[in-house]
């Protein structure tokens, strides 16, 4: 009778034991186009947005860069000449697939980061990580990205596993991770970071 229950436990929906990966961000083969799972984002609680939040501050998905422009602005307009320079200009934006997934349209600003500290605002390790943000275009002969990330969660603990390519004029280094993230009311704390797997490649 226990083994029983047992298994019928194992394939309940939501039980812990029988939880899947669902993968966030994938690439059919290397260099191939970076896919993004946004369904998944969109209806992820806000403690899942933030961990990946955090992850894309990491490295880059499928970045670009915006430029500066002029904004129209009347001529007529009394508060125009005490305008400064910045307010001229629309600013540069790094776009980048998954910091866009969850809600924010420029890579590492300072709403960006500020989301990400508020939820791990117990972690000192993230908070240092964060000064490290990255902020390369996927053209950037020097870049850093994203391969492979894939999340495993159940209602007090998430798991990530990702894998990350260095891009730079001499060669690639890849490094695959496992982390685990635990959910503590209204904080995130990051209990496990490892390398699973590290190669380099010389062209």
């Amino acid at each position: 009778m226990i083994s029983l229950l047992a298994a019928v436990l194992l394939i309940l929906p939501g039980y812990a034991g029988a939880q899947e990966s669902t993968r966030i961000l994938w690439r059919d083969e290397p260099r191939q186009q970076l896919h993004i799972n946004r369904d998944y984002i969109n209806s992820s609680p806000e403690h899942i947005r933030a961990i990946l939040a955090f992850l894309s501050t990491r490295a880059g998905t499928a970045c670009q860069q915006t430029e500066p422009n002029v904004i129209a602005v009347d001529l007529n307009d009394p508060d125009l000449l005490e305008m400064g320079l910045a307010d001229l200009f629309t600013p540069a934006k790094l776009a980048c697939e998954l910091t866009a997934g969850v809600g924010y349209d420029d890579q590492c600003s300072e709403e960006h980061i500020r989301f990400v500290k508020k939820w791990f605002r117990r972690d000192a390790a993230i908070f240092q990580e964060l000064d490290s943000c990255a902020r390369a275009a996927a053209t950037d002969g020097n870049r850093t990205v994203f391969d492979l990330l894939e999340i495993e969660a159940d209602a007090a603990a998430v798991t990530v596993r990702y894998t990350i390519t260095q891009w730079n004029p001499f060669g690639t280094k890849t490094e695959s991770f496992s982390d685990r993230y635990e959910l503590q009311y209204d904080t995130l704390q990051r209990t496990a970071h490892e390398i699973v797997d590290s190669n380099m490649a010389r062209f």
